[in-house]
């Protein structure tokens, strides 16, 4: 797939492992006012520290923190940062379900369609968090959406000043876009309770 700019945006991808297969939650960041290669490390630094202080508590203990990876989207050739994980880098929920299972937490934003929302799906959900066969338990989908509503706060609020957590579209009526364009987030919700899967974090498939 050719290379889609998103002017001023930062891909954040946050890298862990889960009892050794490779995987991560990816985001966006819009910087409004500086430029995006300016702010890739302090970037990087927010969401190390909310990877500890939010994240890894709620995920199961096989999962570990590798590290976070900014780069700037502006153009294909753009500068990109890498920050290593500090401190403590393993979950502390508890035992963890099989590595594909997980739930879908819906990233929302003040557009409509398709294009104006996303999903993202936390790096593994805990066992005690069953709630019977196919479901999780409500307490634990609440964390999940008050952990990332934090990361929307700390980027938002941030000294950097004028970032945003955003989605960024790039296609339109399945053909892609000459830029990628920006929806910032308002909310994370679930809009259901059921297990969800993700194939590619089982063992041997997606390193």
């Amino acid at each position: 797939m050719p290379f889609i700019p998103a002017l001023g945006v930062i891909k954040v991808e946050i890298q862990f492992t889960k009892s050794g297969q490779q995987c991560e939650n990816v985001f966006y960041v819009d910087s409004t006012t500086m430029q995006a290669s300016d702010a890739l490390e302090d970037i990087a630094d927010l969401v190390d520290a909310w990877v500890h202080s939010d994240y890894l508590p709620i995920l199961p203990n096989e999962v570990t923190f590798v590290g976070t990876k900014c780069t700037d989207m502006t153009t294909s050739t753009s500068p990109a940062f890498f920050k290593a994980a500090t401190g403590a880098i393993t979950g502390t929920g508890g035992a963890g379900m099989p590595n594909n299972v997980t739930i879908a937490v819906h990233k929302t934003s003040a557009g409509r369609g398709r294009s104006a929302s996303g999903r993202v799906y936390p790096i593994g959900v805990p066992t005690q968090h069953q709630s019977g066969v196919n479901n999780i338990a409500q307490v634990a989908a609440t964390e999940f959406c008050v952990a990332f509503r934090a990361l929307r706060d700390d980027v938002n609020a941030s000294t950097l000043g004028g970032m945003f957590l955003t989605l960024v579209s790039f296609f339109t009526a399945n053909a892609p876009r000459a830029t990628g364009v920006m929806f910032h987030i308002v909310d994370f919700v679930c809009r259901d309770l059921v297990l969800d899967s993700q194939r590619r974090r089982l063992p041997g498939r997606g390193n």
